[in-house]
Parts: structure tokens; sequence; C-alpha cells
């Protein structure tokens, strides 16, 4: 997935503040939507940090079928955070990537990010996350950033 942002800066999704605390209201179950919390909660930990620790931690959520989408990103010259806007994880059983795959069941989760030059903010914007939990294991597609 790539997300354009503003200024054409090119992120991914959501900050701490909002949980997904309410799978009834998704097909998700408990545990699905506290591995996912889980996820979003590491990346962000490097928001507003080393562009190089927020690549690594990306590098370790990215779909195994995303790896050669992701390999192709830009130079990345910002971190983001992710925060869900909602309590909820939404089905979109018919979102597929542009290139490569993404096995398992694929969410949306709508999010506002933030965009972070060093420790600064300079850019907002909401977004759909996409991404799948296959195994209990919760994986995102390829996300640039620049």
């Amino acid at each position: 997935m790539t997300v354009a942002v503003l200024a054409g800066v090119v992120a991914g999704c959501g900050a701490g503040g909002s949980t997904l605390a309410d799978p009834t209201a998704t097909n998700a179950t408990a545990a699905q939507a506290h591995a996912v919390q889980t996820a979003i909660d590491h990346f962000n930990a490097t928001a507003g940090g080393s562009v190089a620790a927020q690549q690594s931690v990306l590098l370790g959520l990215i779909s195994a079928g995303q790896s050669t989408a992701q390999s192709r990103c830009p130079a990345v010259t910002v971190t983001i955070s992710m925060q869900p806007v909602y309590a909820r994880l939404a089905p979109s059983p018919g979102w597929r990537p542009a290139t490569g795959s993404l096995p398992g069941t694929v969410y949306a989760v709508p999010t506002l990010l933030r965009i972070y030059t060093g420790d600064r903010i300079t850019g907002t914007d909401l977004t759909d996350l996409h991404l799948a939990i296959a195994d209990g294991r919760v994986t995102f597609p390829a996300i640039c950033l620049r």
C-alpha cells in the first residue's frame, strides 16, 4: 500500500491514543484487535525519531508477499505515527495491494497519520490502513515513506 500524504509525502497509519477495543462491532476477535494495536504501538514507538529505526520496525511488519514492493520504495526522509480513529476493525475482503500478495484476512482501519520531520509534526492525513491477519500475525502491505 502506498498512501499519498500532504506535499507528496507517502506514509502509513496511526499513533497511540485510540485502541481497537471493540471487536464485537467487527468480525475480529479480541485477540486480533489486540495484535493489531500491539503492531501499531510497536511501529509508533519510533515516530519522531530515527528514520532507520522506523524502517527496521516496518520491515518486520511487512508481509513477505510485499517485500519486493517495499524494496522499491524511494529513500525515506520522514517518520509517521498511526492512530486508529475508530475502535473497530472493518473487514475489507475486496481490497488487494497493487502488486504482490497479502495473505490472510484483510482489514481496513480508518487512521489518522502524523508525519514527522525529525521530532516535529509536519503533516497529517486520514486514510484507511489496510493490514492482514493470518495465523494470529498482523502484517502490512508495502508502506512507502518519503
